[in-house]
């Protein structure tokens, strides 16, 4: 799992189809409450091949980040991934699902403007340049359509 802060106000977290990492899951579950601490306007884009945080690490998340409410864009091609998504959406409605043709209306459901949106595709192109990147085929894929 890689994170990282694509913007003032967008997390990006990429996944492989592995769950991630205990100390991995904390490190990013700090990040994200420093950020939704400093900023009112947060949200999250997740890229996932299919793995994701288990139901323990998403409660560390939900504490961290005191039980907030964001808006959160999965994108994957996953049917799991999504279905998971769009069970939780019923109780985190700020949550939506999206196949990674739609990555766009992804950044649209976090409400970015375009001149956000360009810094979060360079900050995608960026990870996507980064050695190992091909073990992220959701990242790459995203990635490679960017104008």
């Amino acid at each position: 799992m890689w994170f990282h802060w694509a913007s003032e106000n967008v997390f990006l977290i990429c996944h492989t189809k592995k769950a991630p990492e205990a100390a991995v899951w904390s490190a990013a579950c700090q990040a994200v409450a420093e950020g939704v601490r400093r900023n009112p306007r947060v949200g999250t884009l997740v890229l996932t091949d299919g793995g994701g945080p288990s139901t323990t690490q998403r409660e560390e998340l939900a504490l961290a980040t005191d039980r907030r409410k964001y808006p959160v864009s999965v994108v994957s091609s996953s049917p799991t991934v999504r279905f998971i998504a769009s069970s939780m959406a019923l109780f985190i409605p700020g949550m939506q699902s999206f196949l990674p043709a739609d990555w766009r209306k992804a950044l649209e459901h976090l409400g970015m403007d375009p001149i956000e949106r360009k810094t979060i595709e360079r900050a995608i192109r960026d990870l996507s340049a980064r050695p190992h990147a091909d073990r992220f085929a959701v990242l790459k894929s995203v990635a490679s359509s960017i104008q």
